[in-house]
């Protein structure tokens, strides 16, 4: 199995359901693994963020909207 490990940064706009505000965070060093048969590297970028977040930062009913997201391959020997 062909895979590369990543670290995602992002920035995330969460939308409270109970207050109906947005609150923006921005996010770094998210682990991910992207499985080069299982789909693209975006593909898993962008879900890995998203477990990342509801995961850490939601509540019940909030929304997200992820405005940036970028990875980088994490080096040989790199700690996590």
């Amino acid at each position: 199995m062909r895979s590369t490990e990543l670290l995602v940064e992002a920035s995330v706009a969460i939308h409270r359901f109970d207050t109906g505000e947005t609150e923006y965070v921005q996010v770094f060093d998210v682990p991910c693994t992207w499985v080069w048969d299982d789909g693209s590297r975006e593909s898993a970028e962008y879900w890995a963020v998203v477990k990342y977040i509801y995961d850490n930062h939601m509540r019940t009913n909030d929304t997200i909207s992820i405005t940036y997201w970028a990875g980088t391959p994490v080096k040989s020997g790199e700690n996590q």
